[in-house]
């Protein structure tokens, strides 16, 4: 009876007991859906949130600490001063997915407000505050993958970490109360809890996951634009706004016509909708325009979003901007078909050179023999201008190329203005003013004299046209730094610049002949009034100078052509090679001319045998060795080509140097500068005859070198 009497008693306990955890499950499973129903509601709100990154943690602290405190105003109270909620499972996740700061931030506003409602279950809530947000805090240093790609285990394994430790706070309640707390909350906590952790752990996984999407779309630096079902735009990220010069307020809700060019017609537009309406994907260039009415070329691909039953709910246009591509590209088809002609050029021109040797040297040599006056000499004298002018035509075509022989020296470009202005006023005419503005202290650059005095000529005479035979043209030089704009792509190691401004007032010119302007062969005169290689001249000089040309110009508001050049030390100024004045004739000196075009060899000869000399020939490096050993003493002087079949002139006068047979050299060559360079000649102290040359040019050379010291003409 006894134990039946027992049973009795405590049946209702049991009962009451049982009860009292159920309502504790269903408070902490009703605590857990409010807490995850405010998190859906953060989630949404801070994907739309604007706030900056260095104060992002704080606000995410200071929410979170708000949602704690929304939480634990509906707690389940086990005895006054003593209540549960879900409290640990916010901070645990608060350290996990936003770490130290946001944690921290949130327990202590959390905690504040646990201290202020007391009570005996006072220190026990406050350390399970501080205790859950260090525990997310740690496994986030320690496991970091944890908030990128978790898997269901682990965030179930720290679940259930945090509430043993929530549990082991029990020792805090007052002596009495702990164990029996114990036991009431121990199997409740290790059922829900855990859960709750994972599924509030997986809401900011998502959240994180569609976070690091929109950071990705924000800071993309290809625009993305974003339409509804209709077309009316609901989202633009900044590159968009960037390139287009339009808001995402001015666009939002208006329709991507507004980028509308007009480059495109209705039937490409037809198209595209046709496209994206049957839910394909278009991918094509569109020409828009800018908000400030600039037009630029975009690369664009346009897909349809659907939604879970299939229906077209949105449009993704991912765009990029394709003007500056599309410019370079030009820019390198330009260089390719410049570099193309000049590879022309420097191909023929050896042979061509060759040709117009022996044309101009054999005329110069027939003129004079023949009677004055005579129809003989006059065709004589036709062939040979047509011969100079053959030669300037293949000089010009080379300087584009930036293939010819240049002697570059320190010269003053104000001096070298000075010494042309009267020159350049008569062949400008009386009805076009030309005026200078030059630099107030000397403008040092080290250039080919030659070569830049036929560029100013260029530029001015190309001026004078633009005037239509009445203006203004103005010559201005000046010197500035690399910080300047102007020549930004020079190299000067001394950090200055010597520019040359050509100034007029004339017709100017559209963007579309500007892109052209330095092409050879193009031009907008008439057919009988130029080659078109004057300003491609202009550009293969300027840029073998290590120079750069810049254009202004608009229709109807003239031009300004600029030439930057790198700025020459002064003491370099004094370093130009003395001319050597000295008379034609030979003096009975010996000379071996090495060629192997056996017409330019004869003709050499010829000259230098009338001039006086004593004249040996050769056709080839080879035959050259042998004329010296028969002769067996040395000759004053070797003329040779520089590329010839075998042995080169160069390797040829290094050997009879080396055997002291020949202390000067002077060579001759109708290749380009490249050819020449890779033999080994162009250094200085070289002596250097470039083909194709007249006689007297050669008479000339030959005895300047003879007179001059041995180091000017070594091999």
């Amino acid at each position: 009876m006894r134990g039946v009497r027992y049973k009795k008693l405590r049946r209702p306990f049991r009962t009451q007991r049982i009860n009292m955890e159920t309502i504790f499950i269903k408070e902490l499973i009703y605590n857990i859906c409010l807490l995850l129903g405010v998190g859906v509601v953060y989630s949404e709100v801070s994907l739309r949130s604007a706030t900056p990154r260095r104060y992002r943690d704080v606000a995410i602290g200071v929410v979170l600490g708000l949602v704690g405190v929304a939480v634990m105003l509906n707690p389940w109270t086990m005895r006054p001063g003593m209540v549960f909620d879900v409290r640990s499972i916010l901070l645990s996740v608060a350290g996990v997915f936003f770490g130290p700061v946001a944690a921290f931030l949130s327990a202590g506003i959390t905690a504040a407000f646990r201290f202020n409602v007391g009570g005996d279950g006072v220190w026990m809530g406050v350390a399970v505050i501080f205790v859950s947000a260090g525990l997310g805090v740690l496994w986030r240093r320690f496991r970091p993958q944890i908030a990128l790609n978790p898997g269901f285990g682990e965030l179930a394994l720290f679940g259930l970490a945090v509430h043993l430790a929530m549990l082991l706070c029990t020792v805090l309640l007052p002596a009495g109360t702990a164990l029996e707390t114990l036991k009431r909350i121990a199997l409740p906590v290790l059922l829900v809890y855990p859960a709750g952790t994972v599924l509030f752990s997986l809401l900011f996984l998502r959240h994180a996951e569609r976070e690091r999407l929109m950071r990705a779309i924000e800071q993309s630096s290809e625009s993305v634009l974003i339409t509804d079902a209709a077309g009316g735009i609901q989202y633009v990220n900044p590159a968009f706004e960037r390139i287009t010069g339009y808001s995402r307020a001015e666009v939002t809700g208006k329709t991507p016509k507004i980028l509308k060019s007009g480059g495109h017609g209705p039937e490409f537009y037809r198209e595209l909708w046709s496209e994206i309406s049957a839910g394909k994907r278009w991918e094509g260039r569109m020409l828009n325009r800018r908000k400030g009415g600039g037009t630029y070329t975009e690369e664009v691909v346009i897909s349809a979003v659907r939604d879970a039953g299939g229906r077209i709910v949105n449009y993704v246009s991912v765009r990029r901007d394709i003007t500056e591509a599309l410019r370079l590209e030009e820019q390198f088809r330009q260089a390719q078909k410049m570099e193309a002609v000049g590879q022309l050029a420097g191909g023929v021109a050896h042979d061509f050179n060759n040709i117009l040797t022996a044309i101009k040297g054999y005329c110069s040599l027939l003129a004079p023999a023949l009677p004055e006056r005579s129809r003989a000499r006059e065709d004589a004298a036709e062939i040979l201008a047509a011969a100079e002018k053959a030669t300037s035509l293949t000089r010009q075509l080379l300087a584009f190329s930036r293939k010819q022989i240049m002697v570059p020296r320190v010269v003053d470009l104000n001096k070298i203005i000075g010494d042309m202005i009267k020159m350049l006023r008569r062949l400008i005419g009386e009805e076009v003013s030309l005026t200078t503005r030059l630099h107030h202290a000397p403008c040092l650059v080290k250039v080919d004299p030659g070569q830049i005095e036929q560029v100013i000529l260029n530029l001015v005479l190309n001026a004078r046209d633009a005037l239509n035979g009445k203006g203004e043209i103005a010559l201005e030089t000046l010197v500035r730094g690399l910080s300047d704009n102007t020549g930004a792509a020079v190299k000067a190691p001394g950090g200055k610049l010597v520019c040359l401004k050509v100034r007029d007032n004339g017709c100017g010119m559209s963007d579309e002949i500007r892109g052209h302007l330095f092409e050879p062969f193009y031009t907008t005169k008439g057919p009988a009034k130029g080659t078109g290689l004057g300003l491609s001249v202009v550009f293969g000089v300027i840029k073998q100078s290590g120079g750069e040309v810049e254009v202004e110009s608009s229709t109807d508001k003239g031009s300004v052509f600029t030439l930057c050049f790198p700025a020459a030390a002064p003491e370099e100024a004094g370093r130009a090679p003395a001319v050597v004045a000295a008379a034609v004739q030979g003096g009975g000196e010996t000379v071996l001319i090495v060629e192997d075009e056996e017409t330019l060899r004869r003709l050499g000869e010829r000259v230098l045998s009338d001039a006086g000399y004593l004249v040996l020939g050769a056709s080839s490096a080879d035959e050259a060795m042998e004329v010296m050993e028969r002769r067996k003493r040395p000759v004053d002087l070797l003329v040779t080509d520089v590329v010839m079949p075998g042995r080169s002139g160069r390797e040829l006068a290094l050997e009879l140097a080396r055997r002291k047979l020949c202390p000067r050299t002077l060579y001759m060559s109708g290749y380009t500068d490249e050819a020449i360079v890779k033999h080994g000649v162009l250094e200085p102290g070289i002596a250097f005859l470039y083909k194709p040359f007249s006689p007297g040019a050669l008479e000339t050379k030959v005895r300047e070198v003879l007179d001059g010291p041995e180091g000017q003409a070594r091999a």
